[in-house]
C-alpha cells in the first residue's frame, strides 16, 4: 500500500534519481560527481526495489526467467536508446538537454509504479504473510 516501505523507499529513490535534471544546472568536476552520484544510487534503488516486486509477483518458479528477460529486454534499450542520446548531444550541442530530459523521463513509471494497484498473485500474499510474521 501507499504507507508500505517498498513505497517509501520507491519515493526516496525517486528524488535521489530525480538528482539528475540538476545536471545542468551545476558546474565544475567535483559537484558533477556529487550530483550523478547521488541520482545514481538513487537508480540503484528504484532497480533493486522494482525488480524485487517483479520476482515477488512471479513467484520462485519462473523468477530466474523473469529475470533473464528483464535484463534482456533492458539491453535491447540499451541499444535502441545510446544512438538517441548520441542524436540528441548532437542536435542540442551538448549533454545538458538530454541528461534533463532522461530525468523527467523516470517520472512516470515511477509514479505508475507508486499508484497503480494490480491484481494481487498468490506468491505475493505469501510474501506479506511472511513479513507480517
Amino acid at each position: 500500500g501507499v504507507q508500505s516501505v517498498p513505497t517509501a523507499v520507491v519515493t526516496v529513490s525517486i528524488a535521489l534519481a530525480l538528482c539528475l535534471a540538476l545536471f545542468p544546472f551545476v558546474h565544475g568536476p567535483w559537484p558533477v560527481v556529487v550530483v550523478c552520484g547521488v541520482a545514481m544510487a538513487g537508480g540503484a534503488g528504484l532497480f533493486a526495489i522494482l525488480s524485487a516486486d517483479m520476482i515477488t509477483r512471479v513467484g520462485p518458479a519462473v523468477a530466474a526467467t523473469a529475470g533473464g528477460f528483464t535484463a534482456s529486454v533492458q539491453s535491447i534499450l540499451y541499444v535502441i536508446a545510446n544512438p538517441l542520446f548520441g542524436r540528441g548531444v548532437a542536435t542540442f550541442g551538448g549533454y545538458d538537454e538530454v541528461i534533463f530530459v532522461i530525468a523527467l523521463w523516470l517520472l512516470p513509471g515511477s509514479l505508475l509504479w507508486l499508484f497503480w494497484r494490480p491484481k494481487t498473485t498468490p506468491f505475493v500474499e505469501a510474501a506479506v504473510d511472511r513479513a507480517a510474521r
